[in-house]
Formats: C-alpha cells, structure tokens, sequence
C-alpha cells in the first residue's frame, strides 16, 4: 500500500502537531489544546493581531479546531495555566477568552524531558512483561496450571501471609538453619526448608542461588571466609524464601533466580545479576519488596542492597 497519499491527505487538511513527551507529562486533551493555541498565537503574531501579547479564541473555534466540548476545554485550560504554560483573560465587550502563551522555553523544555522519562519507564515496564510472557511459555501445561493456583492462592491468602510473615524472627530462622541444614562444602548448593517454623510437618527445599568460590589457601583464612559464605548464603536462602512467597511463580524465576549473592559491604548485601537489565528491573521494581525480606531480619546489620551486573 501506498502511504504517501493517505499522509499528505491527513497532514493537509488542518492537522494538529502534538509532542508525544508531552502528550504524556500534560496529558492527551492538555497536549492537544496547548498544540492549537500555540498555532494560533503564532498566526495572531504574524498578523500583528496580538493585544498585550494576548488572542481570543472562542469555546466555538476550539472546539472545531479540537473536538473538545466546552467542559474538556475548561478543564484542560485550567490545568495548562497550573503548570504555567499559558494565561487566559476575560477581555472586551461582550467578554470574550483571551490566552497568552508563557515565554518560558526552560519550563517547556523541562516538561518534555519528563514526557521522555515517562516513555522510557513505559517501555521498559512492556519490556518486563514481555520477558515474563516468554518466562511463561516455556512452561509445560501442568507447569502453568500449578501457577495459575498458586496466584489463586496467594491472593486469596495474602493478607494472612503477611501475618504470618510479620511474626518470623531472626533468631528462629538462625537456629532452624543450625539444626536442620548441615553446612555444605564450598563450591555445592545449599539447601534450606522453605518453611522456618519448628512446628511445620513438611519441608520444601528451596536451592541456594548462586556459588560463592574461595580460592585462597591459607588454612585460617578459609575457615573464615567459610563461615563468612556459609553465612551470606543462609542469609540469602532464607530472603528468597519470603520472596517466593510474595511474588507470582513467574517473576521469581525470572527475577530472583538469576540473581546471586556476592558480599557484605557496609550493611549491604551485594547481589550479582547476569546483565544490566535484569540489574535495572530488580533495583526498580523489586527494591521496595526486597527491602522488606531483607528488613525481616531483626538481629541482621544489613539495611539494603545493590545489584551488579556481571
């Protein structure tokens, strides 16, 4: 198909140029509505028809130019004169609108870059979800039927769960590690029950994420850095535990599991992403849920974390 026609014809009869940055920082009628005024202030100003800088312009004419009522036009007005783009005044006789476009080109440039901050955050959110999709369909069926009633489940249950979690304590995820998980050697996967509570029947054992490796060959060094790792990966089990339990199936593995534990610095707990993006979504969007795992640990120094990307 041919597309230059279907353009030229809509760019000639009276089309509206609309940034899209901000179209979304203003909003769609804001955006639309500031587009006309501005190409109407200018065709005053060529015309040497401005009044103090001002134009009229009527409910009628806007509506025309815009397809905006007189309620959307109102409204609209009222929020570019807020975010100090334009001015309007009662002038003449009969009283009739006049606008006044702010000279403040720093303002206008300043709404756009927020305009684009907003896109980028957009995009990135449709990116996440596009990952998760993909993370979905590799599923088998039985799979996804088990995650369609664990959602079911968590959110049917969530404000219990929340209880529930706000009652573990450091000390008795500490003494269930002790007396039920044996330490591993350096270099294997640790493994840790899913539930803390000493009065559970059944036991889910939920893989350490991640391997720490200890090269160094001093016989007092190793024993320290063991502990040191022993204690970093129980720490990091037992967080990913909570997290399994407040996040869907699917965000987990795609987010969680492909993080691991690399050091303490400072009362950080430095986490290792596999690249960049999966770094910037857990630092946007998990950050406040991870903060809250990590918080659950009273008798615990840390108080946040950092993702670097390998």
């Amino acid at each position: 198909m041919n597309i230059n026609p279907v353009f030229e014809l809509l760019r000639n009869d009276g089309s509206i140029i609309i940034n899209k940055a901000l179209m979304h920082r203003l909003g769609v009628n804001e955006a639309i509505l500031y587009s006309e005024i501005v190409s109407r202030y200018s065709y005053f100003a060529k015309g040497n028809m401005l009044t103090e800088d001002y134009f009229y312009n009527t409910v009628d004419d806007l509506h025309l130019a815009t397809a905006l009522g007189e309620k959307a036009q109102n409204k609209a007005i009222k929020n570019l004169i807020t975010l100090g783009l334009i001015d309007k005044k009662l002038k003449g006789t009969p009283a009739r609108r006049h606008f006044k476009i702010t000279d403040n080109m720093n303002l206008i440039l300043s709404y756009i870059e927020e305009g684009k901050t907003i896109i980028k955050e957009l995009d990135q959110k449709q990116k996440v979800r596009m990952q998760e999709k993909i993370q979905y369909s590799k599923f088998s069926s039985s799979e996804k039927a088990e995650l369609e009633d664990n959602d079911n489940s968590t959110s049917n249950s969530s404000s219990s769960q929340k209880t529930e979690l706000s009652k573990i304590n450091s000390s008795s995820i500490k003494t269930e590690v002790v007396e039920k998980t044996p330490v591993p050697p350096i270099g294997s996967v640790q493994f840790l029950p899913k539930e803390v509570s000493s009065s559970s029947n059944k036991t889910e054992v939920v893989p350490a994420i991640g391997r720490i490796n200890n090269t160094n060959n001093n016989t007092k060094n190793n024993t320290k850095n063991n502990r040191e790792e022993d204690c970093l990966l129980s720490i990091w089990n037992n967080i990913t535990i909570i997290l399994k339990k407040e996040m869907t199936e699917v965000s987990f593995k795609t987010w969680i599991m492909c993080l691991s534990p690399s050091r303490i610095e400072n009362d950080i707990l430095i986490l290792r992403a596999t690249n960049d993006f999966t770094k910037s979504i857990v630092e946007s969007k998990y950050r406040d849920i991870l903060i809250k795992a990590i918080s659950t640990f009273k008798n615990s120094s840390i108080t946040n974390f950092i993702v670097e990307a390998e």
